[in-house]
């Protein structure tokens, strides 16, 4: 999904993670990090070969002509990147709804497209399909995969498998300051091993040195998810995820939610509200009363005299105390984190939905890391209520740790 190169975090994380560890979750059980295959096969390759013998040459020919095809490919879009809104920052960012037009053009020219945040199913996906089973199947098959990102550009990836022996080139497009697309990245090498997961996930893993911390994982979603749970994993569960709060990560329900971390959570609804992230700057000193009451009411069942008896508030001040997240109050790991996903809905007979929720990792290399479900009650005007999340008990399974934000001495 990604090229990863060796961060800071990486290099710590040899030095204090070091193997499999056990670990208590939100709930209090001890979970471990150490994954159960699921049943599936794996195609694995020898780790004893040398890490340059991974990589393949390119010749020439090839090179020109895969650059040439490349640029034709943005060429297609041109005219709906060049109407975009790019925003005002030095990094471009092109809107959700700009990415599915591109994705739609392409996909027009029969080209099979995703794009890297998984908001929208892969176009053309019966191609990849055909090419996964084709694998699995130890016949020899290739497939060219475009790969949308937010900056208006893409990867190229092309796979090709011979003998269960599956190989990959990467071809990263970019565009210049005169809006001409050109190829920015170009590489192509074996793949250390791969699997076709019973989800429709196509997991492969490149080589990297056993001496550097970093995951050398990618996740694709091959067979389409139900546009139903695509929509409510977007609606309800991705704008809240699993880094800076946790509402997903501890087990509770509207008779107890003291388990909520409430000081942190509140950004994630501040954006569900007002649509943008929250201004660092503007709650240096906390968040007042009223405004933290009004956002948390909103999601949660839950009053303003619980939230001043539950969460972290200032009687003098009338301020709910709040921290930015950075690097001192949140527990880093070379991991990173889970996104989640939806597989299954449940509409009660009180009006609720149960969502059943897994947390992909790609990072370790799993279309399953953990499951929960969250309960939520949608409201007449649009909004909804949270009243409730439940991590259920399977296997080995990883959760992440969370620290709160927020310390009383």
């Amino acid at each position: 999904m990604k090229n990863k190169w060796v961060s800071l975090l990486g290099i710590l994380g040899i030095l204090l993670l070091g193997g499999c560890a056990e670990r208590k979750s939100p709930s209090g059980e001890i979970v471990s990090e150490t994954l159960t295959r699921r049943e599936v096969e794996v195609v694995e390759y020898d780790d004893t070969v040398e890490q340059e013998n991974y990589n393949l040459i390119i010749e020439p020919e090839e090179k020109q002509k895969i650059e040439k095809e490349a640029v034709q490919v943005a060429l297609l879009y041109k005219t709906i990147y060049k109407a975009a809104d790019k925003g005002e920052s030095y990094n471009v960012v092109i809107s959700e709804e700009i990415v599915e037009e591109i994705k739609e053009c392409l996909a027009r020219k029969n080209k099979v497209v995703i794009d890297n945040a998984g908001h929208f199913n892969m176009a053309n996906s019966k191609l990849a399909q055909v090419f996964c089973e084709a694998a699995l199947s130890g016949e020899e098959a290739e497939v060219t995969i475009y790969e949308l990102h937010r900056n208006g550009g893409y990867s190229r990836l092309d796979f090709h498998v011979k003998n269960k022996q599956m190989d990959l080139m990467v071809v990263s497009v970019g565009w210049n300051e005169s809006i001409e697309p050109q190829v920015t990245y170009m590489e192509k090498y074996q793949l250390k091993n791969w699997q076709y997961t019973d989800k429709g996930y196509l997991i492969y893993e490149r080589y990297f040195s056993p001496f550097i911390e970093c995951s050398g994982y990618s996740i694709l979603r091959v067979r389409p998810l139900k546009e139903e749970y695509l929509e409510l994993t977007n609606a309800y569960i991705r704008p809240i995820g699993y880094q800076g709060n946790n509402l997903f990560l501890a087990n509770w329900n509207k008779e107890d939610m003291t388990p909520i971390a409430f000081n942190d959570v509140f950004e994630y609804f501040y954006y569900l509200t007002k649509g943008e992230s929250i201004n660092v700057e503007r709650y240096k000193k906390g968040i007042p009363e009223l405004e933290f009451e009004t956002i948390l009411c909103t999601y949660l069942p839950i009053t303003g005299e619980e939230l001043k008896k539950f969460a972290y508030y200032d009687q003098q001040t009338k301020y709910y105390k709040w921290q930015v997240l950075g690097c001192a109050n949140y527990t880093a790991t070379p991991k990173g984190y889970p996104v989640p996903e939806v597989i299954d809905c449940i509409r009660n007979k009180d009006g609720s939905i149960t969502l059943t929720v897994d947390a992909l990792w790609e990072e370790y290399g799993t279309d399953c890391a953990f499951t929960h479900e969250v309960t939520i009650v949608p409201q007449s005007d649009g909004n909804f209520y949270y009243i409730g999340n439940s991590i259920q008990p399977k296997g080995n399974q990883i959760i992440p740790v969370y620290r709160n934000r927020i310390k009383i001495d």
